[in-house]
């Protein structure tokens, strides 16, 4: 057991076309990467309920990524991220550990894509995904 550096997470976009094999690669000048899951309650307390106190079982999960970095000219994923959020597809996306291929995936719209080009620092992108299905993990 050890510990991962969050160095090894990146955050992969299949630029394959459509109808051939997924093909994942890294979105260049990563910074960060956040998967984000949760799931709702459903209330199934009733008045003989244990000792007065709220009963909840799970109910609908949903997921999210949010990712940022630096703005690389020409990167073949970013121009995909481009088409994308223009044309209003879904994506298919990997969050995976780069050492040992772990970690998970599915498909996502993009429903933030703000960039940023300050006048004393280098060109930069944030990325929010939204879950548009079923969060897989990828296994080892």
């Amino acid at each position: 057991m050890g510990v991962t550096a969050g160095m090894d997470i990146l955050l992969k976009v299949n630029v394959a076309e459509s109808g051939s094999s997924a093909r994942y690669v890294a979105i260049a000048g990563q910074r960060s990467a956040t998967l984000n899951r949760s799931r709702d309650t459903i209330d199934t307390t009733c008045k003989d309920s244990a000792g007065g106190w709220k009963t909840s079982i799970a109910g609908m999960g949903e997921w999210s990524l949010d990712t940022d970095g630096i703005l690389i000219d020409g990167d073949e994923n970013f121009a995909k991220l481009e088409q994308a959020f223009l044309n209003r597809e879904i994506l298919k996306v990997q969050m995976v550990n780069s050492k040992t291929g772990a970690g998970y995936e599915g498909d996502v719209v993009i429903t933030d894509f703000p960039l940023e080009a300050p006048y004393d620092d280098a060109m930069t992108y944030s990325l929010s995904l939204a879950g548009a299905g079923e969060l897989k993990a990828v296994p080892a």
